[in-house]
């Protein structure tokens, strides 16, 4: 193990040790059941409003979503969808 490596229970717990520096641990890995997230930085889901008229997925959507996971967030929680017409917002709030 390198000096810079984090030290682990027997059973891949966090240590005591690691909890003295709240920092540290935001940026160890977590599970969420068999998924292991690559650290516990986790955005919430945000109203961005780059969906198209139809409610599809836009480039710009992508674009948005990349930068975070490129900036290194750990896990994206997206934003709403409406499928129906009724659920989305009207054009005129989108400006």
């Amino acid at each position: 193990m390198h000096s810079g490596a984090r030290k682990r229970g027997p059973g891949g717990e966090v240590t005591a040790r690691e909890h003295e520096d709240p920092m540290n641990i935001l940026f160890t890995p977590a599970r969420i059941g068999p998924v292991e997230i690559k650290n516990r930085i986790v955005m919430p889901p945000m109203t961005t409003r780059t969906a198209d008229d139809e409610g599809f997925v836009t480039d710009d959507c992508i674009a948005y979503y990349l930068a975070r996971v490129r900036g290194g967030t750990g896990l994206i929680t997206v934003e709403m969808a409406a499928p129906e017409k009724a659920g989305r917002p009207a054009a005129s709030s989108r400006e």
